[in-house]
């Protein structure tokens, strides 16, 4: 895992080899204040006019390609003060688009200067805490497909998946019990059955997307596995059905900026300083114990001071953070899981080989369930869809669940132990090494399989 570095912007030249790939029609805006139940995050957006947004891409000698506006970026200022900020937008020529007021950064969008030049002039600014591209997702880039929505019975017998946690060892209901898990991962379908008894509320309030939230398969699916409290093959299909579930969305569409995600991670960090989450009906609900899985990664490596900086606040406030090692199969940076803190997890199939596209490395903490992929069949991971049906997925997206669940479950068994000591029983009493089934992946695929006490 790496080490947080504290730079002023991405380490990539954006003022060389950058062409026009797209440009997207924004409309107009009123100016608004978007403020979260109990001030746990804050966005101020002012009124901005109609115009082309140039969306650009970088490619690197390697081929790597990067998306990022042009015309914004990310800036956190020491003196987060709305005097401060001000005089920062009139000296750089700057108009504010969100601010968030936890992590003490935001999107701005630049009226005059280029990029490099603004990135220029605040990297020699004490002022200046860091700024960055607004580095978008382009998940147009990523064509692997990790979910299916065809339908599919419910098994009888009891799941290969299951089995390879060692659930039969002793499980209850009650697992996860007195522990919320957060999913930071594209909207849930909310109305499933199996996850209305872990939910916190019906709506999808925290949402820390521009558009619209729509309940989508990936996000549902890694829910199932953690919560699901459908029944198969004698057992509920969530492996940590007592859990509490807080499902916090972001947008994955190409155009959406990763700062947002790490908005979600902050609010997330606030929470459990603060103890509770306020809903917006006024209701609070007690977080103690948070597991916060995130099955995403950040295009092409890159490893971005609003993320990163996010993330060191969630393992500080004392957070197990659970973080899907990625699908190219390759040993290489893959961010957030490389973040120091994050419980970074490939992913293995039924007979405890490296699923075909897991990434492995050092930096593997444990390998999970995964499946073989595509064509999706009894030997991938079974799981809810945003449909309301089941159907079979694959990936170290829903590897990493796998692993939530039973942190969680050993956590809810010792409720007096903090984030450091459940790591720790987890690494020295509930591993076991999968290098003998894959002796071309010796030692990298961490501790192997994390299973139920």
């Amino acid at each position: 895992m790496n080490t947080h570095r504290l730079r002023k912007h991405a380490g990539r030249n954006f003022s060389a080899s950058t062409r026009l790939l797209m440009l997207i029609a924004e409309p107009v805006q009123a100016p608004r204040v978007i403020v979260d139940p109990d001030t746990q995050s804050e966005f101020e957006v002012e009124a901005i006019p109609a115009r082309q947004i140039e969306v650009f891409t970088h490619v690197d000698s390697s081929g790597v390609q990067v998306n990022f506006r042009h015309s914004e970026v990310i800036m956190a200022s020491r003196d987060s003060s709305s005097t401060a900020l001000a005089i920062l937008c009139i000296e750089y020529k700057l108009t504010q688009m969100w601010f968030d007021r936890i992590g003490k950064f935001g999107l701005f969008r630049i009226l005059e200067d280029d990029l490099p030049t603004v990135l220029k002039k605040m990297e020699d600014d004490d002022r200046v805490l860091f700024a960055e591209p607004n580095i978008l997702d382009g998940g147009e880039l990523n064509t692997y497909q990790d979910t299916e929505s065809e339908g599919q019975p419910i098994p009888t017998a009891p799941l290969w998946n299951h089995q390879t946690v060692c659930r039969q060892n002793g499980w209850s209901v009650d697992d996860g019990g007195g522990v919320v898990i957060a999913i930071v991962d594209t909207p849930v379908f909310l109305a499933h059955p199996g996850l209305k008894q872990a939910l916190f509320t019906q709506t999808n309030e925290f949402h820390f997307g521009s558009t619209v939230p729509e309940p989508q398969n990936h996000g549902t699916s890694v829910a199932s596995i953690l919560v699901d409290s459908t029944s198969v093959g004698g057992a509920p299909l969530g492996l940590a059905p007592g859990a509490k579930l807080l499902p916090v969305s972001i947008d994955t569409t190409s155009d959406s900026s990763y700062a947002r995600r790490a908005v979600a991670i902050n609010f997330l960090a606030r929470a459990l300083q603060d103890q509770y989450v306020g809903l917006r009906s006024g209701e609070r609900f007690p977080i103690r114990r948070l597991v916060v899985n995130c099955s995403w990664q950040l295009q092409a490596n890159q490893d971005l001071t609003s993320v990163s900086m996010a993330f060191d606040s969630l393992n500080r406030a004392g957070a197990v953070c659970v973080c899907s090692a990625g699908n190219t199969n390759q040993d290489g940076s893959h961010y957030p899981s490389d973040y120091a803190g994050c419980i970074s997890i490939a992913g293995v199939t039924k007979d405890k080989t490296k699923s075909p596209t897991s990434n492995f490395g050092k930096r593997i903490d444990f390998a999970l369930p995964g499946g073989n992929g595509s064509p999706y069949d009894l030997n991938d991971i079974f799981a809810a869809q945003a449909n309301g049906a089941f159907d079979y997925v694959s990936g170290t997206s829903f590897a990493a669940p796998h692993a939530g669940a039973v942190l969680a479950t050993i956590w809810s068994r010792n409720r007096g132990m903090m984030r450091d000591e459940i790591l720790r029983v987890a690494r020295e009493a509930c591993s076991e090494s999968v290098d003998k089934e894959n002796p071309d992946f010796a030692e990298k695929l961490g501790r192997g399989i994390l299973h139920f006490p």
